[in-house]
């Protein structure tokens, strides 16, 4: 049997884009920031599942107790929309712990009671549910929630992007309806660009419960700038999957198709080596918001 060794540490984000597709369209999807979305071929669910359940140190032994396994985010775009979803949460073993967010506006979701049946993983999986203010509606929304949470669904969040970022009452006002149905709705910051001008843009994050960890607003603000690119060395902590299986460690890389990856997890082994310490950097300054929690930089 192929087995696969990608060096890094053991609390480090791991996410598959199974898709970059979206049932909706945004104007705060954060995958756009940097300009179009690229075209990727999709993989299959088998391979998928071949690959990742090939991945050595996926569990971490414990002195009297369950082994640690690692941790593995589901994402997109929108992973619904991916043929061969099922399977793939399915056939993935249970030294993978899954995280998979959603939207809950595909098909896939038109019959929740068939949705939970075919989910025939039922430990080691959660959901996070993404609600999309503008898109979504509501009592749509509200009612498909509750319909997983009855049918043995591990909701484990509910959250949604406060946009516009200058209208924050409108989150209060959600987050009352939700309420209302006995769900709790988590707000998240607005990261990118509105009205010309790049999000935060300073302050904290209390009362956010999903963090974004930016508090050098000044760095934020040149690394995401989107204007000139510079040099930098920078540090990721990050294992990220294309949709078809190329490997980076950053956000901005996956959204704009860049050739700079560092090897395929369908063809390339049987060791794929993404930096763990410091490397160099030339697209500083049209960094995605998304790799901020994760990200350090050091100035050449």
């Amino acid at each position: 049997m192929r087995t696969i060794n990608i060096p890094s540490a053991f609390n480090s984000y791991w996410g598959v884009f199974l898709t970059l597709g979206c049932n909706y369209t945004c104007p705060f999807c954060i995958q756009k920031l940097a300009g179009e979305v690229p075209h990727y071929d999709i993989a299959s669910g088998d391979k998928w599942v071949e690959a990742l359940n090939s991945i050595e140190g996926r569990a971490r032994k414990r002195f009297l107790r369950g082994n640690k396994v690692r941790k593995l985010s589901l994402i997109g775009g929108e992973p619904t929309l991916h043929p061969d979803f099922f399977d793939i949460v399915n056939g993935l073993d249970y030294n993978w712990s899954l995280t998979v967010t959603t939207n809950l506006g595909t098909k896939a979701f038109d019959d929740i009671g068939t949705f939970a049946k075919k989910v025939k993983r039922k430990k080691k999986i959660r959901f996070h549910l993404s609600f999309h203010d503008g898109c979504a509606d509501t009592d749509e929304f509200i009612a498909k929630t509750r319909d997983l949470k009855r049918a043995g669904v591990n909701v484990n969040r509910i959250f949604t992007v406060c946009y516009p970022p200058d209208e924050p009452g409108r989150f209060e006002e959600y987050q009352s309806i939700f309420k209302r149905n006995g769900l709790f709705l988590r707000k998240q910051r607005y990261n990118g660009f509105y009205k010309d001008k790049l999000y935060p843009s300073g302050g904290d994050e209390s009362g956010f419960e999903f963090k974004d960890n930016i508090t050098d607003y000044e760095e934020y603000h040149k690394g995401c700038s989107m204007k000139k690119k510079e040099p930098v060395y920078c540090k990721v902590n990050k294992i990220l999957f294309a949709p078809n299986g190329d490997v980076y460690n950053c956000h901005y890389k996956v959204y704009t198709g860049c050739q700079d990856h560092y090897g395929n997890l369908f063809s390339s082994g049987p060791t794929i080596n993404v930096p763990q310490d410091y490397f160099l950097c030339d697209d500083y300054g049209h960094c995605n918001p998304c790799d901020w929690p994760y990200a350090q930089f050091k100035e050449m």
